[in-house]
């Protein structure tokens, strides 16, 4: 069925978090307070699905720069702002130190504030490294890149905007 979710926060692995009636959602492919719409099966406790468009962006979606980033996978948070994206990581970072580390929240700094947690990337300046199979499975990811989908786009992969590394 298909629904009209409005994404709530960016969760770990660059998905965004979103409710329909009482269940939780993983959404790819929208930004935080982006309205989306979305296929959903109705099946267990949360979902994880894909906006299947945006109805209404938020201000802090963009266009993102990699025009294959739908197939690749490897930057899930490439149409989100720099801010958001910093934001967003700020948020996590508290929330692991507070529910995994025990370290209530005012009772730590992060150092430096926002400017060490992250910096704009010029296009080219990631260090990833190059895809490439698991030993396991050729389904496997490496490096957060997933082989199968950079394999079908193999023409398109050595213009990646994000790494500096070859990939072809």
């Amino acid at each position: 069925m298909k629904v009209t979710l409005k994404a709530e926060s960016v969760v770990h692995g660059g998905e965004t978090l979103a409710r329909h009636d009482g269940r939780v959602v993983f959404l790819r492919g929208a930004a935080p307070g982006d309205r989306v719409e979305a296929e959903l099966t109705g099946e267990g406790r949360f979902e994880r699905t894909r906006a299947l468009r945006v109805v209404e962006r938020s201000t802090s979606h963009v266009d993102p720069p990699c025009p294959i980033v739908e197939r690749c996978g490897g930057c899930p948070l490439q149409h989100v702002t720099y801010e958001a994206q910093l934001a967003a990581k700020e948020e996590l970072t508290a929330d692991a130190l507070e529910r995994i580390g025990g370290f209530p929240r005012g009772s730590y700094e992060l150092v430096g504030g926002r400017g060490c947690i992250g910096r704009p990337a010029a296009p080219g300046d990631s260090r990833r490294p190059a895809p490439r199979p698991s030993s396991r499975s050729t389904n496997a990811c490496c490096s957060s890149l997933c082989w199968k989908s950079w394999r079908r786009s193999r023409g398109e992969r050595a213009s990646c905007p994000v790494s500096s590394i070859s990939v072809s």
